[in-house]
């Protein structure tokens, strides 16, 4: 059994998917809000993962955990009980922040939450992704969408965002196969697109002229902070401005199959944005 926690996650939820079609055994932990964005037939734990109630019914007969947190994080429960269930591996989501920005909070919780996973007896792996496609969905950009100027700064910033079911899929080969013990992945997508061409790619799929109007990071956060929490947009800022345009070929080397684009994604999502 794998258990899959934050199972409705920009990422837990395209790991189940995978995961439950393939045949394989999942179980997904979840807020209880969140149960209805599961596919039919999963076995399902809701409840705050670490309640001592939702521990036991969750790890029974695990095998193998997909770790993912929330800020800040509370991974202590999580681990003693998946080491007394025998879980005999995990695989964390954690941010190639941890690395590139020393000096954020945030980041320094990804690091402390990859210190306490590695210091457990389990046999893991962490995985960092850099930018994900679906940013523009988590920083609640989707009103400037249907209004058809997006306005956000940066502009020629370069990044490699990543199909979040490519960070599934490394995800699901790490949880099942072996030879993945104490590696540290590093993912992107297969192209660094700025904030304008990720724009523009959006439109064409929604066959409409989006426009893309730049602001200073001063203004910017004022602005965003009308569609996100103020640390998650301090924290995009400064992850944005430090990342670098460098594609890896981790998701294609791990899993056998080249990374998604962001161009598929937006295909994918493109009803969300043209409504």
């Amino acid at each position: 059994m794998i258990l899959v926690t934050m199972a409705a996650g920009n990422v837990g939820l395209p790991l189940v998917e995978q995961l439950h079609s393939a045949g394989l055994p999942v179980r997904a932990s979840t807020l209880d809000a969140d149960r209805d964005r599961l596919p039919a037939g999963i076995d399902v734990v809701g409840g705050d993962i670490t309640d001592p109630t939702v521990l036991d019914k969750a790890f029974a007969g695990v095998e193998a955990l997909f770790l993912a947190t929330s800020h800040p994080a509370n991974e202590g429960p999580v681990l003693r009980q998946a080491e007394q269930a025998g879980v005999r591996r995990v695989v964390l989501l954690s941010s190639l922040s941890a690395s590139e920005l020393p000096d954020s909070p945030v980041s320094a919780e990804f690091r402390r939450i990859e210190q306490a996973v590695q210091a457990s007896s389990l046999a893991w792996t962490i995985l960092r992704p850099q930018g994900f496609a679906s940013t523009m969905l988590s920083l609640g950009w989707l009103p400037m969408f249907h209004q058809g100027t997006i306005r956000a700064p940066l502009a020629t910033k370069a990044v490699p965002v990543i199909h979040p079911a490519d960070i599934a899929s490394v995800a699901r080969t790490a949880l099942i196969e072996d030879g993945h013990h104490g590696r540290t992945y590093e993912l992107t997508g297969p192209e660094a697109l700025t904030l304008p061409e990720q724009v523009q790619q959006i439109g064409t799929e929604i066959g409409r002229d989006l426009t893309f109007d730049e602001l200073t990071v001063e203004r910017a956060r004022d602005e965003l902070q009308q569609y996100a929490p103020a640390m998650v947009v301090d924290y995009f800022l400064s992850v944005w401005g430090a990342v670098r345009p460098d594609v890896r070929d981790t998701v294609e080397a791990v899993t056998g199959r080249p990374a998604r684009t962001f161009r598929q994604w937006a295909r994918e999502n493109a009803e969300l944005f043209d409504e």
